[in-house]
Protein backbone atom coordinates (compact mmCIF):
# COMPACT_ATOMS: atom_id res chain seq x y z
CA UNK A 1 0.00 0.00 0.00
CA UNK A 2 1.13 3.34 -0.69
CA UNK A 3 1.97 6.20 1.71
CA UNK A 4 -0.48 8.38 2.35
CA UNK A 5 0.13 12.13 2.38
CA UNK A 6 -1.64 15.73 2.43
CA UNK A 7 -2.17 15.29 -1.22
CA UNK A 8 -2.90 11.47 -1.76
CA UNK A 9 -5.45 11.31 0.98
CA UNK A 10 -6.26 15.27 2.35
CA UNK A 11 -8.96 13.53 4.64
CA UNK A 12 -6.57 12.17 7.11
CA UNK A 13 -6.06 15.21 8.87
CA UNK A 14 -9.67 16.66 8.59
CA UNK A 15 -11.01 13.14 10.29
CA UNK A 16 -8.08 13.63 13.02
CA UNK A 17 -9.64 16.74 13.77
CA UNK A 18 -13.66 16.55 12.58
CA UNK A 19 -14.35 13.33 13.52
CA UNK A 20 -12.17 13.21 16.76
CA UNK A 21 -11.51 16.05 18.38
CA UNK A 22 -13.88 18.38 16.94
CA UNK A 23 -16.96 16.48 18.46
CA UNK A 24 -15.48 16.66 22.11
CA UNK A 25 -14.91 20.05 21.62
CA UNK A 26 -18.61 20.89 20.37
CA UNK A 27 -19.72 18.28 23.30
CA UNK A 28 -18.23 20.08 25.86
CA UNK A 29 -19.20 23.53 24.56
CA UNK A 30 -23.11 22.10 24.46
CA UNK A 31 -23.10 21.39 28.17
CA UNK A 32 -21.18 24.52 29.31
CA UNK A 33 -24.20 26.86 26.88
CA UNK A 34 -26.42 24.84 28.37
CA UNK A 35 -25.09 25.89 32.28
CA UNK A 36 -24.89 29.09 30.70
CA UNK A 37 -28.45 28.81 29.88
CA UNK A 38 -30.09 27.99 33.65
CA UNK A 39 -27.91 31.12 35.04
CA UNK A 40 -28.67 33.49 31.92
CA UNK A 41 -32.62 33.03 32.74
CA UNK A 42 -32.39 33.40 36.24
CA UNK A 43 -34.62 35.68 36.98
CA UNK A 44 -31.42 37.80 39.22
CA UNK A 45 -29.40 38.23 35.51
CA UNK A 46 -32.76 40.27 34.10
CA UNK A 47 -31.39 42.84 32.05
CA UNK A 48 -30.99 44.80 29.04
CA UNK A 49 -27.38 43.23 28.99
CA UNK A 50 -28.58 39.73 29.62
CA UNK A 51 -31.24 39.71 26.44
CA UNK A 52 -27.93 39.64 23.64
CA UNK A 53 -25.99 37.20 26.56
CA UNK A 54 -29.16 34.83 25.86
CA UNK A 55 -29.07 35.55 21.73
CA UNK A 56 -25.30 34.45 22.11
CA UNK A 57 -25.49 31.35 23.63
CA UNK A 58 -28.66 30.11 21.38
CA UNK A 59 -26.55 30.65 18.09
CA UNK A 60 -23.52 29.13 19.61
CA UNK A 61 -25.33 25.59 20.67
CA UNK A 62 -26.42 25.94 16.80
CA UNK A 63 -23.42 26.31 15.72
CA UNK A 64 -21.77 23.33 17.99
CA UNK A 65 -24.47 20.90 17.16
CA UNK A 66 -24.58 22.03 13.63
CA UNK A 67 -21.13 21.62 13.51
CA UNK A 68 -21.47 17.59 14.08
CA UNK A 69 -23.78 17.34 11.63
CA UNK A 70 -22.24 19.07 9.07
CA UNK A 71 -18.19 18.39 9.78
CA UNK A 72 -17.95 15.50 11.63
CA UNK A 73 -19.92 12.25 9.87
CA UNK A 74 -18.51 13.45 6.76
CA UNK A 75 -15.22 13.69 8.25
CA UNK A 76 -15.20 10.19 9.38
CA UNK A 77 -17.12 8.80 6.69
CA UNK A 78 -14.63 10.02 3.52
CA UNK A 79 -11.86 8.52 5.84
CA UNK A 80 -13.41 5.37 7.49
CA UNK A 81 -16.20 3.92 5.35
CA UNK A 82 -18.53 1.97 6.29
CA UNK A 83 -22.35 1.00 5.33
CA UNK A 84 -24.05 3.78 7.62
CA UNK A 85 -21.63 6.29 6.89
CA UNK A 86 -21.04 5.43 3.29
CA UNK A 87 -24.90 6.14 3.35
CA UNK A 88 -24.94 9.13 4.99
CA UNK A 89 -22.06 10.23 2.19
CA UNK A 90 -23.77 8.97 -0.99
CA UNK A 91 -27.20 9.86 0.20
CA UNK A 92 -28.10 12.08 2.68
CA UNK A 93 -25.19 14.57 2.91
CA UNK A 94 -26.06 16.01 -0.86
CA UNK A 95 -29.89 16.50 0.47
CA UNK A 96 -28.74 18.41 3.51
CA UNK A 97 -25.77 20.19 2.14
CA UNK A 98 -27.44 23.67 0.91
CA UNK A 99 -29.99 24.17 3.93
CA UNK A 100 -27.07 22.55 6.71
CA UNK A 101 -24.71 25.10 4.84
CA UNK A 102 -27.03 28.41 4.68
CA UNK A 103 -28.44 27.23 8.58
CA UNK A 104 -24.38 27.39 9.83
CA UNK A 105 -23.91 30.79 7.97
CA UNK A 106 -27.17 32.13 9.47
CA UNK A 107 -26.46 31.22 12.58
CA UNK A 108 -22.69 32.86 12.47
CA UNK A 109 -23.21 35.78 11.15
CA UNK A 110 -26.44 36.58 13.50
CA UNK A 111 -23.91 35.27 16.46
CA UNK A 112 -21.03 37.84 14.86
CA UNK A 113 -23.33 40.85 14.62
CA UNK A 114 -25.26 40.14 18.40
CA UNK A 115 -21.80 40.26 19.54
CA UNK A 116 -21.20 43.80 17.59
CA UNK A 117 -24.34 44.93 19.31
CA UNK A 118 -23.50 44.07 22.46
CA UNK A 119 -20.37 45.36 22.52
CA UNK A 120 -21.96 49.07 21.31
CA UNK A 121 -24.58 48.41 24.55
CA UNK A 122 -21.90 47.86 26.95
CA UNK A 123 -19.62 51.18 25.13
CA UNK A 124 -22.73 53.10 25.68
CA UNK A 125 -22.95 52.12 29.22
CA UNK A 126 -19.82 52.29 29.90
CA UNK A 127 -18.28 55.24 28.13
CA UNK A 128 -21.50 57.46 27.94
CA UNK A 129 -23.44 56.38 31.31
CA UNK A 130 -25.91 59.23 31.10
CA UNK A 131 -27.34 58.35 27.69
CA UNK A 132 -27.69 54.83 28.62
CA UNK A 133 -31.14 55.02 30.04
CA UNK A 134 -32.61 56.72 26.52
CA UNK A 135 -30.37 54.67 24.73
CA UNK A 136 -30.47 51.66 26.07
CA UNK A 137 -33.71 49.56 26.68
CA UNK A 138 -35.40 46.29 26.85
CA UNK A 139 -37.95 47.03 23.68
CA UNK A 140 -35.25 48.29 21.63
CA UNK A 141 -32.74 45.41 22.26
CA UNK A 142 -35.25 43.09 21.30
CA UNK A 143 -35.87 44.61 18.11
CA UNK A 144 -32.27 44.67 17.18
CA UNK A 145 -32.10 41.17 17.97
CA UNK A 146 -35.16 40.50 15.31
CA UNK A 147 -33.29 42.35 12.97
CA UNK A 148 -30.16 40.70 13.04
CA UNK A 149 -32.02 37.69 12.40
CA UNK A 150 -34.60 38.86 9.80
CA UNK A 151 -31.42 40.64 7.78
CA UNK A 152 -29.43 37.03 8.36
CA UNK A 153 -31.42 35.00 7.15
CA UNK A 154 -32.55 36.63 3.93
CA UNK A 155 -28.98 37.86 3.12
CA UNK A 156 -27.73 34.32 2.99
CA UNK A 157 -30.60 32.46 0.70
CA UNK A 158 -28.13 32.74 -2.33
CA UNK A 159 -26.27 29.62 -0.22
CA UNK A 160 -29.76 27.79 -0.68
CA UNK A 161 -29.72 28.43 -4.41
CA UNK A 162 -25.83 27.41 -4.88
CA UNK A 163 -25.87 23.67 -4.97
CA UNK A 164 -28.09 20.81 -5.62
CA UNK A 165 -28.58 17.23 -5.20
CA UNK A 166 -27.94 15.35 -8.22
CA UNK A 167 -26.72 11.56 -9.40
CA UNK A 168 -23.60 11.22 -9.72
CA UNK A 169 -23.72 9.03 -12.81
CA UNK A 170 -25.58 12.09 -14.65
CA UNK A 171 -22.36 14.52 -13.30
CA UNK A 172 -19.90 12.22 -13.88
CA UNK A 173 -20.81 11.36 -17.80
CA UNK A 174 -19.23 14.57 -18.93
CA UNK A 175 -15.95 14.56 -16.38
CA UNK A 176 -13.16 13.12 -17.75
CA UNK A 177 -9.71 11.78 -16.57
CA UNK A 178 -7.44 14.71 -15.22
CA UNK A 179 -4.01 14.11 -13.20
CA UNK A 180 -3.27 13.85 -9.63
CA UNK A 181 -2.48 17.39 -9.49
CA UNK A 182 -5.98 18.68 -11.18
CA UNK A 183 -7.51 16.50 -8.99
CA UNK A 184 -6.03 17.83 -5.82
CA UNK A 185 -7.08 21.30 -7.28
CA UNK A 186 -10.49 20.15 -7.66
CA UNK A 187 -10.44 19.13 -4.49
CA UNK A 188 -9.17 22.34 -3.03
CA UNK A 189 -11.97 23.96 -4.72
CA UNK A 190 -14.36 21.79 -3.89
CA UNK A 191 -13.41 21.81 -0.06
CA UNK A 192 -13.65 26.22 -0.42
CA UNK A 193 -16.95 26.13 -2.59
CA UNK A 194 -19.06 26.37 0.13
CA UNK A 195 -17.31 28.69 2.39
CA UNK A 196 -15.92 27.90 6.37
CA UNK A 197 -18.97 24.93 6.45
CA UNK A 198 -17.93 22.63 2.67
CA UNK A 199 -16.04 19.77 1.96
CA UNK A 200 -15.61 17.78 -1.48
CA UNK A 201 -18.52 16.19 -2.79
CA UNK A 202 -18.81 18.64 -5.68
CA UNK A 203 -16.71 16.42 -7.67
CA UNK A 204 -17.15 13.11 -9.65
CA UNK A 205 -17.90 10.28 -7.49
CA UNK A 206 -15.09 8.52 -9.21
CA UNK A 207 -12.38 11.04 -8.61
CA UNK A 208 -14.18 11.70 -4.70
CA UNK A 209 -13.75 7.72 -4.06
CA UNK A 210 -10.66 7.84 -5.30
CA UNK A 211 -8.69 10.77 -3.16
CA UNK A 212 -10.69 10.18 0.04
CA UNK A 213 -9.91 6.40 0.39
CA UNK A 214 -6.76 4.43 1.12
CA UNK A 215 -5.77 2.75 -2.28
CA UNK A 216 -6.52 -0.75 -0.86
CA UNK A 217 -10.27 0.25 -0.29
CA UNK A 218 -10.83 2.04 -3.91
CA UNK A 219 -14.37 -0.21 -5.16
CA UNK A 220 -14.78 0.96 -8.68
CA UNK A 221 -18.51 -0.87 -8.50
CA UNK A 222 -20.77 1.69 -9.02
CA UNK A 223 -23.37 2.38 -6.38
CA UNK A 224 -26.08 4.93 -6.11
CA UNK A 225 -25.06 7.71 -5.19
CA UNK A 226 -26.19 11.59 -4.68
CA UNK A 227 -23.51 14.63 -4.58
CA UNK A 228 -24.01 18.41 -4.36
CA UNK A 229 -23.55 19.99 -7.31
CA UNK A 230 -23.32 23.79 -8.39
CA UNK A 231 -25.70 25.20 -10.06
CA UNK A 232 -25.98 27.66 -12.58
CA UNK A 233 -26.03 30.31 -10.00
CA UNK A 234 -23.72 29.01 -8.13
CA UNK A 235 -20.95 29.14 -11.05
CA UNK A 236 -22.28 32.53 -11.63
CA UNK A 237 -19.53 35.99 -10.49
CA UNK A 238 -22.22 37.23 -9.11
CA UNK A 239 -22.21 34.29 -6.42
CA UNK A 240 -18.68 33.89 -6.38
CA UNK A 241 -18.02 37.44 -5.52
CA UNK A 242 -21.20 37.09 -2.69
CA UNK A 243 -19.09 34.46 -1.01
CA UNK A 244 -15.80 35.53 -1.10
CA UNK A 245 -15.58 39.73 -0.95
CA UNK A 246 -19.44 39.98 0.32
CA UNK A 247 -18.87 37.48 2.93
CA UNK A 248 -15.55 38.51 3.80
CA UNK A 249 -16.78 42.60 4.39
CA UNK A 250 -20.01 41.01 6.28
CA UNK A 251 -19.34 38.22 8.19
CA UNK A 252 -15.59 39.69 9.35
CA UNK A 253 -13.68 43.00 8.28
CA UNK A 254 -17.29 45.39 9.13
CA UNK A 255 -18.00 43.37 12.27
CA UNK A 256 -14.19 42.98 13.73
CA UNK A 257 -13.18 46.21 12.93
CA UNK A 258 -16.33 47.47 14.90
CA UNK A 259 -15.27 45.54 17.83
CA UNK A 260 -11.56 46.54 17.28
CA UNK A 261 -12.78 50.41 17.86
CA UNK A 262 -14.85 49.53 20.62
CA UNK A 263 -13.20 47.48 22.50
CA UNK A 264 -10.63 49.95 22.90
CA UNK A 265 -12.84 52.85 23.82
CA UNK A 266 -13.62 49.97 26.44
CA UNK A 267 -10.32 49.22 27.61
CA UNK A 268 -9.44 52.53 27.96
CA UNK A 269 -12.42 53.55 30.16
CA UNK A 270 -11.71 49.89 32.39
CA UNK A 271 -7.95 51.31 33.17
CA UNK A 272 -9.16 54.30 34.07
CA UNK A 273 -11.73 53.21 36.71
CA UNK A 274 -9.02 51.26 38.29
CA UNK A 275 -8.43 54.17 39.81
CA UNK A 276 -11.24 55.13 40.89
CA UNK A 277 -11.77 58.05 38.70
CA UNK A 278 -14.38 56.97 35.82
CA UNK A 279 -16.93 53.86 36.32
CA UNK A 280 -17.83 53.56 39.77
CA UNK A 281 -20.30 50.44 39.74
CA UNK A 282 -17.70 47.63 40.05
CA UNK A 283 -20.45 44.91 38.08
CA UNK A 284 -20.70 46.72 34.99
CA UNK A 285 -16.64 47.13 34.77
CA UNK A 286 -16.53 43.53 35.08
CA UNK A 287 -18.98 42.76 32.97
CA UNK A 288 -17.31 44.64 30.12
CA UNK A 289 -14.23 42.82 30.76
CA UNK A 290 -15.85 40.09 30.21
CA UNK A 291 -17.09 41.37 26.95
CA UNK A 292 -13.54 42.34 25.96
CA UNK A 293 -11.98 39.19 26.32
CA UNK A 294 -15.34 37.54 24.40
CA UNK A 295 -14.46 39.55 21.46
CA UNK A 296 -10.40 38.90 21.69
CA UNK A 297 -11.28 34.94 21.37
CA UNK A 298 -13.81 35.96 18.47
CA UNK A 299 -11.37 38.08 16.36
CA UNK A 300 -8.66 35.24 16.92
CA UNK A 301 -10.69 32.64 16.29
CA UNK A 302 -12.60 33.88 13.05
CA UNK A 303 -9.56 35.09 11.67
CA UNK A 304 -8.07 31.32 10.04
CA UNK A 305 -11.54 31.34 8.42
CA UNK A 306 -11.26 34.84 6.67
CA UNK A 307 -8.01 33.67 4.97
CA UNK A 308 -10.32 30.53 3.98
CA UNK A 309 -12.96 32.46 1.35
CA UNK A 310 -9.53 33.67 -0.84
CA UNK A 311 -7.88 30.55 -1.51
CA UNK A 312 -4.37 32.04 -1.41
CA UNK A 313 -2.89 28.61 -0.06
CA UNK A 314 -1.30 26.38 -1.52
CA UNK A 315 -2.64 22.72 -1.67
CA UNK A 316 -0.33 21.00 0.70
CA UNK A 317 -1.21 23.24 4.14
CA UNK A 318 -4.74 24.41 2.18
CA UNK A 319 -6.10 21.25 3.97
CA UNK A 320 -4.79 21.31 7.56
CA UNK A 321 -5.66 24.89 7.48
CA UNK A 322 -8.72 23.85 6.48
CA UNK A 323 -9.53 21.75 9.27
CA UNK A 324 -8.08 23.38 11.99
CA UNK A 325 -9.77 26.71 11.15
CA UNK A 326 -12.60 25.47 11.56
CA UNK A 327 -12.19 23.78 14.90
CA UNK A 328 -11.29 27.07 15.71
CA UNK A 329 -13.93 28.31 14.77
CA UNK A 330 -16.27 26.22 16.61
CA UNK A 331 -14.14 26.30 19.46
CA UNK A 332 -15.04 30.41 19.62
CA UNK A 333 -18.71 28.61 20.82
CA UNK A 334 -17.42 26.41 22.98
CA UNK A 335 -15.32 28.71 25.46
CA UNK A 336 -17.40 30.98 26.45
CA UNK A 337 -18.81 29.25 29.80
CA UNK A 338 -15.79 29.01 30.99
CA UNK A 339 -15.24 32.84 30.38
CA UNK A 340 -18.18 33.73 32.01
CA UNK A 341 -17.13 31.44 35.23
CA UNK A 342 -13.61 32.69 35.05
CA UNK A 343 -13.79 36.29 35.09
CA UNK A 344 -17.36 37.15 35.70
CA UNK A 345 -18.35 37.73 39.38
CA UNK A 346 -22.09 37.77 39.08
CA UNK A 347 -22.42 34.66 36.89
CA UNK A 348 -20.53 32.60 39.21
CA UNK A 349 -22.52 32.84 42.16
CA UNK A 350 -25.80 32.52 40.23
CA UNK A 351 -24.17 29.42 38.92
CA UNK A 352 -22.76 28.08 42.52
CA UNK A 353 -26.19 29.23 43.99
CA UNK A 354 -27.94 26.66 41.35
CA UNK A 355 -25.62 24.36 42.23
CA UNK A 356 -26.03 24.49 45.97
CA UNK A 357 -29.54 24.48 45.86
CA UNK A 358 -29.84 21.85 43.95
CA UNK A 359 -27.64 19.93 45.76
CA UNK A 360 -29.67 21.13 49.12
CA UNK A 361 -32.47 20.05 47.20
CA UNK A 362 -31.18 16.15 46.41
CA UNK A 363 -30.00 15.75 50.25
CA UNK A 364 -33.03 16.92 51.98
CA UNK A 365 -34.70 14.30 49.41
CA UNK A 366 -32.04 12.15 50.65
CA UNK A 367 -33.04 13.50 54.55
CA UNK A 368 -36.53 12.48 53.82
CA UNK A 369 -36.15 9.16 52.64
CA UNK A 370 -33.60 8.22 56.31
CA UNK A 371 -36.00 10.43 58.28
CA UNK A 372 -38.78 8.00 56.92
CA UNK A 373 -36.51 5.06 57.30
CA UNK A 374 -36.00 5.84 61.28
CA UNK A 375 -39.78 6.75 61.90
CA UNK A 376 -40.09 3.20 60.56
CA UNK A 377 -37.51 1.15 62.69
CA UNK A 378 -38.99 3.38 65.39
CA UNK A 379 -42.56 2.15 64.78
CA UNK A 380 -41.49 -1.10 64.62
CA UNK A 381 -39.16 -0.72 67.50
CA UNK A 382 -41.94 0.44 69.85
CA UNK A 383 -44.58 -1.79 68.51
CA UNK A 384 -41.98 -4.61 69.45
CA UNK A 385 -41.33 -3.38 72.55
CA UNK A 386 -45.11 -3.18 73.16
CA UNK A 387 -45.40 -6.83 72.49
CA UNK A 388 -42.52 -8.18 74.96
CA UNK A 389 -44.23 -6.10 77.32
CA UNK A 390 -47.54 -7.31 76.81
CA UNK A 391 -46.16 -10.78 76.73
CA UNK A 392 -44.33 -9.77 80.15
CA UNK A 393 -47.50 -8.44 81.85
CA UNK A 394 -49.14 -11.72 80.68
CA UNK A 395 -46.57 -14.05 81.53
CA UNK A 396 -46.44 -12.56 85.31
CA UNK A 397 -49.91 -12.24 85.83
CA UNK A 398 -50.32 -16.44 84.94
CA UNK A 399 -47.11 -16.76 87.43
CA UNK A 400 -49.00 -14.96 90.49
CA UNK A 401 -52.72 -16.31 89.80
CA UNK A 402 -50.68 -19.94 89.66
CA UNK A 403 -49.29 -19.10 92.97
CA UNK A 404 -51.86 -17.96 94.92
CA UNK A 405 -54.05 -21.43 93.45
CA UNK A 406 -51.81 -23.48 94.36
CA UNK A 407 -52.00 -23.01 98.13
CA UNK A 408 -55.74 -23.32 98.35
CA UNK A 409 -54.96 -26.55 97.07
CA UNK A 410 -52.64 -27.07 99.90
CA UNK A 411 -55.84 -26.48 102.30
CA UNK A 412 -58.05 -28.46 100.53
CA UNK A 413 -55.83 -31.41 101.11
CA UNK A 414 -55.48 -30.84 104.62
CA UNK A 415 -59.14 -30.35 105.19
CA UNK A 416 -59.66 -33.96 103.29
CA UNK A 417 -57.63 -35.44 105.88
Amino acid sequence: MNTTSAVDNPFIVIFIVWGIVLPIVAGLGVIGNFLTMLVLWRKEMHSTTSVYLQGLVVTDTGILIGSIITLTFIGCADYLGGETLNYFKDQVYAIIYAPGYYSMMTLQQCNVWITVSLSMERYIAICHPFRAARLITMKKNIIVIIAIVTISMLYNIPHLLATEAVDCTDYSQNSTDVSLDSKSASIKTNLSNGGVFSISSVMPKSQFDIMSTPDSVVNTDYKPCLAPVETAFGKSEFYKKFRTIFYAVIIYSMPLLGLVILDSFLIRDLMVSRSGTNINDENEANLSLVLVLIDIVLIIFQTPSLILQFEILPSSPYYSWLAVGNLMFVTNSAVKFLIYTACWRKFRNVLLQILRLQYSKNDCEMSTVEKSDIVQNEKYSNGHERENKLSYITNDSTRKQSASEKPLNGMANDSEV
